[in-house]
């Protein structure tokens, strides 16, 4: 009995372990089916995944090369527009130089106001797609709302008079004289709805009210002009949209003024809305806070410009390698009685701004041993007053991001080359105390005083007189020489001695950047590019200005393939400006020197006592005001020295004619040692 229990007992266990052993296979092998499909899935979603990597990366290659070429689209555009609009403004203001009447003058300041505004707006080429990208900041300072007022309206009255609609303008008598605000973003607001508002305008008025609110001030501009549906205001702040289809044929237009004018709004932490009914007219009102301030220093107005400016007497630290440029920014300081010492660098910058108290120093920004940025940074570094010396960058670097490094390096203002005069002298009213003289005719007495039988050269002439010495074209090809007249006050003379410091300093340049790619130094092609970009652009001679920028952004964006045909553009844009220079150099300079040294045989030989005089009193202003140095120099030129130091006298000319100070006071040593002085 017992023995019949263990074998079913037996049989029941064999069963069940048969039964388990077939559940725990069946189990595995749906386990193995499992991890088969989980591993054919998990392939599968690799696979997936770098596909999807590779569609990302080409998205974001194809996004980086349209922001790229988005990028280089604006730079070119910005540089195409600059150019001419840099010519106009250059003859304005040798028109004003010139002398006119009061009536003229106005018009002149008026159309030379619009033509800063329009330059300052071209400087930030299309807004829109800086806004876009986060890149549009607000520089706020001192503004005074009632002259941007009448300094916007005043093209805009010529604009209404000639298609007989009336503008009127109420400006409240209470409103603060001074406020804080971005005065190129007001104004460009202003004239975006004074303009949109003349255009859709086809009788009747246009409306501007200026009132002070509770949080801030308010602008009303409103019109009788065609007005718009509630439909069309509701998409009139699109980006490229206009009311209806039609306007753009009609009227023309991108739509994207009133964007702008919203971002520039909201960025100001302000609000704009627009009242409109169809064929009845339209109403835009704009509030935004207000901060009232003090006046702001020393601005200095165009009729003060255009008759040059004094500043207080001081000193000023010009750190920049290039002789050309030294050239332009010692003679635009010099005539506006700044003294100016010259450093290379900013290794010699360091030790030359502990020697003496600058009242300011004017940085380049890339230069060899040590570059402008790391310069300032140490400068800065130096404490006690050092921390708060005005330092102005003035370099060929003009984005936004060039800007953005020089602030937090610790500049204090950014000028980019060329550079502007009325720029210059704007910024340096910010620390400089300033009053308005006319320059030729101080130079003219100062001279005198120095040595009264001086007989003035050509650029201490009157105006008509000089143009009678020298009468240089208007432009050659490769030179746009009223462009660069311009800047320098219309001196012809200087235009000459810079070119000729160009020529010198410059006639080995494509050779040297052949060199240096030669031996893979792209840092030493790229810098000597760099330096050609901004020195050409300071003569004008803007396609060798351009083509070295465009060789230059290829290095620095490494594309290195096509250097080739770049050094190939590079050389054509040199021999064109190299033909134009030789031919005035030969022309002005050459002959007009044969001519003056036949002329001299028949003067009386200036005696040893008589060149010592001279060389006294020029050793004692080469450091002060070089400018002045010219007139001295200029009686080596009228008065023949045939003495037994002649040839040194004729080396320090030379010198001196090219700005070499360095090289003036070596001869200048010598000279005193042979006249045992």
């Amino acid at each position: 009995m017992d023995e019949q229990r263990l074998i079913k007992r037996y049989e029941r266990e064999k069963t069940a372990r048969l039964e388990a052993e077939r559940i725990l296979e069946e189990k595995s092998r749906e386990l193995f089916d499992r991890n088969a499909q989980l591993k054919i899935l998990t392939e599968g979603l690799e696979i997936l995944v770098e596909d999807r990597t590779k569609d990302l990366m080409q998205a974001r290659d194809e996004a980086l090369s349209a922001a790229k070429a988005k990028s280089q689209f604006m730079a070119n555009m910005s540089h195409e527009v600059r150019t001419p609009l840099n010519g106009v403004i250059g003859m304005l203001n040798m028109l004003t130089d010139m002398g006119v009447g009061s009536a003229q003058q106005e018009l002149l300041d008026t159309a030379i106001r619009s033509g800063q505004t329009l330059l300052e707006i071209v400087n930030d080429i299309l807004d829109f797609s800086k806004i876009d990208a986060g890149q549009m900041t607000l520089h706020e300072m001192p503004i005074s709302l009632r002259t941007l007022f009448e300094d916007t309206m005043a093209p805009m009255h010529h604009v209404a008079g000639e298609r007989n609609i009336k503008l009127v303008t109420v400006f409240p008598d209470d409103f603060p004289e001074f406020i804080l605000a971005d005065g190129l973003r007001v104004r460009q607001i202003l004239t975006n709805l004074l303009s949109n508002s003349l255009k859709f305008t086809i009788q009747g008025e246009v409306k501007t009210v200026l009132s002070r609110t509770a949080q801030g001030f308010e602008i009303v501009i409103s019109d009788t002009g065609i007005g718009m549906s509630q439909e069309q205001v509701e998409r009139i702040f699109s980006a490229f949209g206009q009311a209806d289809g039609s306007i753009t044929r009609q009227f023309g237009g991108t739509g994207l003024g009133l964007t702008i004018t919203q971002s520039f709004v909201n960025m100001m932490g302000g609000a704009i809305s627009v009242d409109s009914q169809l064929g009845e007219g339209t109403t835009f009102t704009v509030r935004l806070p207000l901060v009232e301030t003090e006046a702001p220093v020393a601005e200095l107005n165009n009729q003060e410009i255009s008759e040059y400016v004094k500043f207080e007497e001081s000193a000023v630290l010009v750190v920049e390698d290039n002789e050309v440029n030294q050239a332009v920014a010692t003679h635009l300081l010099n005539r506006a009685n700044i003294s100016v010492d010259i450093c290379h660098n900013g290794e010699e910058a360091l030790t030359q701004v502990q020697l003496k108290p600058y009242k300011a120093v004017l940085m380049d920004i890339q230069m060899p041993v040590m570059d402008g940025l790391e310069a300032t940074r140490q400068i800065r570094a130096f404490g006690s007053h050092y921390v708060d010396i005005p330092i102005i960058a003035m370099t060929a670097h003009a984005t936004q991001e060039h800007r953005k490094e020089s602030f937090e390096a610790g500049m204090n203002e950014h000028i980019s080359k060329p550079v502007d005069p009325l720029e210059l002298y704007r910024i340096l009213s910010r620390y400089f105390s300033v009053e308005a003289v006319d320059a030729r005719k101080l130079n003219a007495a100062e001279t005198m005083a120095v040595n009264p039988s001086a007989k003035l050269p050509d650029d201490r002439l009157s105006n008509d007189e000089a143009e009678a010495a020298i009468k240089l074209p208007e432009r050659l090809e490769g030179l746009e020489i009223s462009e660069a007249l311009g800047r320098l006050g219309g001196n012809q003379k200087l235009y000459l001695k810079i070119l000729t410091t160009f020529y010198q300093t410059q006639s080995s340049l494509v050779q040297e950047v052949e060199e240096a790619l030669a031996n893979n130094d792209t840092d030493r092609a790229r810098l000597l590019l760099h330096t050609t970009k901004g020195s050409a652009a300071n003569i004008s001679a803007n396609d060798l200005s351009s083509a070295a920028a465009q060789f230059e952004r290829a290095i620095l964006d490494g594309e290195l393939d096509d250097l080739q045909t770049l050094v190939l553009q590079l050389a054509h844009r040199w021999s064109v400006v190299d033909n134009a220079i030789l031919g005035l150099i030969y022309e002005f300079v050459i002959v007009r020197e044969q001519d003056a040294a036949q002329g001299s045989k028949q003067e009386s030989s200036m005696s040893d006592r008589e060149a010592v005089d001279l060389l006294r009193q020029i050793y004692g202003l080469l450091n002060q005001d070089i400018s002045k140095v010219e007139a001295l120099v200029e009686m080596f030129n009228t008065r023949h020295y045939d003495g037994h130091h002649k040839s040194l006298i004729e080396t320090l000319v030379q010198q001196l004619d090219v700005f070499d100070v360095a090289g003036a006071e070596k001869t200048l040593s010598v000279l005193f040692e042979e006249f045992d002085i």
